[in-house]
């Protein structure tokens, strides 16, 4: 795997005319400063994903199942999950907002 400094080294210009080398610098960039920066701050994110990524390819590829029939029911199970968490928090927020209206009518009725 090539290094930052590989990747993002400056190159040479191409040779050309004599009459051309006063409009062009004497190096050129592979990137815009700002999208390197972006790329190595955003590097190790994609690293993990594509190792998260090979790691369920991985486990999907151990069952008798065809890896899409098991990667879709593995989504399946993500989104019943979410949906149950979602669902929690839900009833947890009518919790307290039937909690605070409790409160507020006890406020009032001490006033």
């Amino acid at each position: 795997m090539p290094s930052e400094e590989e990747l993002f080294k400056v190159r040479p210009s191409p040779p050309c005319s004599p009459v051309h080398l006063t409009h062009l610098p004497l190096t050129t960039q592979r990137y815009n400063p700002d999208l390197q920066r972006r790329a190595i701050s955003e590097r190790p994110a994609r690293m993990q994903a594509h190792a998260d990524f090979m790691h369920k390819l991985s486990e999907y590829s151990k069952s008798d199942k065809p890896i899409w029939v098991v990667a879709a029911e593995e989504q399946a199970r993500e989104k019943a999950g979410t949906e149950a968490e979602r669902k929690r928090a839900a009833e947890e927020r009518e919790k307290m907002r039937l909690e605070m209206l409790e409160e507020q009518r006890r406020l009032g009725e001490r006033a």
